[in-house]
């Protein structure tokens, strides 16, 4: 991503407290992970090379930072909101990218194509003004700008325990349609036991050659790895067998 809305509001009611060369590091964290859409690296030297942290105050703030507003993991440092805004904007890209294999966007059937030999001037008369009473700066905009900042207990799209540590665990070329995924992960609300065989049978399939070759182009897709339960297949992957959906480069 390289652009990615800011809200003030928000960041001065999570931040105001940081001192300026943390803000700095904090920006400079946001910025780094929506660029890469992907967990930051658990290596402190790598990161902080990364942001051009060099003197011991900026890694001590880029430190604050991440043990305040970051959770780690072993894919990396995550941040939930910015995981958010990654997964809208891919499920998006996807869309985007559907529509151009389609010739385009489809157009309203309702709409009506203009007589392009005819052009009319505007009348100045709103449809739901009919009275011709002029609205001007008085009428109402057509989105209200949601004024109160979002708390943890109003985040939207809520998602069962342990589906951040699965997307971040699944290879990026696999990670299409979020939004998908986290409604069949929603679906399946595995408890502890089953997310801890889920991810051990990801983590198999991951070193696995056969699994792995042809930059993924085999490996299941993060929706298809839940419904399907393809961590079943763990087994068979170890005994260096292919999974019997796999055998004849069947993709998924």
């Amino acid at each position: 991503m390289h652009y990615y809305k800011f809200s003030i509001g928000d960041y001065r009611r999570d931040a105001a407290h940081l001192s300026l060369i943390e803000h700095g590091a904090y920006r400079q964290l946001l910025d780094q992970y929506y660029l890469d859409e992907a967990p930051l690296p658990l290596d402190a030297d790598a990161l902080c090379r990364r942001l051009s942290a060099r003197t011991q105050e900026e890694r001590a703030a880029v430190a604050v930072v991440l043990a305040e507003f970051f959770t780690r993991t072993e894919q990396g440092y995550i941040h939930q909101r910015c995981d958010e805004e990654i997964a809208q904007y891919q499920d998006r890209a996807e869309v985007a990218r559907e529509n151009g294999r389609l010739g385009g966007r489809r157009r309203n059937e309702n709409q009506t194509p203009t007589d392009s030999g005819s052009k009319r001037k505007p009348t100045g008369v709103a449809k739901d003004n009919p009275a011709g009473t002029d609205l001007g700066s008085e009428r109402e905009p057509s989105r209200v700008a949601n004024h109160k900042p979002r708390t943890k207990n109003q985040e939207p799209d809520a998602v069962a325990d342990g589906f951040w540590d699965f997307w971040h665990a699944m290879p990026k070329q696999c990670q299409l349609n979020c939004k998908q995924a986290k409604a069949a992960w929603n679906a399946l609300a595995p408890d502890e036991e089953l997310r801890a065989k889920i991810m051990g049978g990801l983590a198999v399939m991951l070193k696995s050659p056969a699994m792995t070759r042809e930059g993924y182009r085999f490996f299941p897709k993060a929706h298809a790895f839940i419904v399907n339960e393809r961590w079943l297949d763990a087994e068979a992957v170890q005994a260096e067998d292919e999974p019997e959906w796999l055998r004849g480069g069947k993709m998924v």
